[in-house]
């Protein structure tokens, strides 16, 4: 039974609250599975600017790990939605709260899919921006998506990070030079995702338990711990490479976020294949 049904979509089941949308699962009027993302405001304008750059960006990337954008629209009451292609599974936050050994278990499937969608918005000339675990799917198999692209930034966007309204702002993923004020790179995104995979390796992320602006001033000058100091038999190529994105600078980090995942992914595969050897001969 639908619990509404809008401009001829039908809402089955509510799969996500924020404090500025819902999401539901939907069935469009041709009988498709899809996402539907409603806006709880019609007079919000910075959310309804959002979902429609996100709609615009959707729509220019074809990616297996990118959802398709499908409609978007407008109801008599201001309120906007965007429907777009339904994904399997749970995004990193709420699996690492529940089964971050899994997690850990899929990392390699998870690092080359994920990075390959990042390559592909950073290849339009993107920046996603907002690269952080709520924003990435993880499906049954390990395959990663990216998501919400609302904040997302093209040539010539304009950005100041102190003018981002404070719920936009994701202080653990966020780049010293955002901090600083500066428009984000794709440089900016490959430091998110390596707080991500660092969080994951580790179980916290390179700076935790402070408060907001703490976080910002250890973005800006504190060097990030090694993984070495954390994750008791991790290889040193391992805790070498996932601190590559989380260097201060932007030039300093890995040009190729696709390739530095599956860098990461090997070293975690070699690491298994090692303990695995070492169990058969204990």
């Amino acid at each position: 039974m639908a619990l509404a049904t809008i401009d001829g979509h039908r809402l089955v089941a509510l799969i996500a609250r924020g404090a500025f949308s819902r999401v539901f699962r939907s069935l469009t009027p041709s009988g498709q599975d899809a996402a539907f993302k409603l806006l709880e405001d019609g007079n919000d304008k910075v959310r309804i600017s959002g979902i429609k750059r996100e709609y615009r960006f959707l729509s220019m990337l074809d990616h297996p790990g990118i959802p398709s954008a499908y409609t978007i629209g407008r109801l008599p009451d201001g309120r906007m939605y965007e429907v777009m292609q339904l994904l399997p599974g749970d995004n990193i936050r709420n699996l690492l709260r529940r089964k971050r050994n899994w997690v850990l278990g899929v990392l390699p499937t998870l690092l080359k899919t994920t990075g390959a969608a990042l390559a592909a918005v950073h290849e339009k000339s993107l920046v996603h921006c907002d690269v952080k675990p709520e924003n990435i799917v993880v499906g049954p198999d390990g395959r990663g998506y990216l998501v919400d692209f609302a904040s997302t930034h093209g040539p010539g966007d304009w950005y100041r990070f102190w003018e981002k309204i404070p719920q936009e702002a994701s202080p653990s993923y966020i780049s010293p030079e955002q901090v600083a004020g500066g428009k984000p790179t794709r440089a900016s995104d490959a430091y998110a995702l390596g707080v991500i995979v660092f969080e994951i390796l580790a179980g916290r992320p390179p700076f935790t338990g402070m408060s907001v602006k703490a976080l910002y001033e250890a973005h800006l000058k504190r060097p990030a711990p090694s993984l070495e100091t954390l994750v008791p038999g991790v290889s040193r190529d391992l805790a070498k490479l996932a601190a590559l994105p989380l260097e201060k600078s932007p030039s300093r980090r890995p040009v190729s976020v696709h390739q530095w995942c599956h860098g990461v992914a090997g070293c975690v595969e070699r690491l298994r294949m090692a303990a695995g050897v070492q169990q058969h001969h204990a």
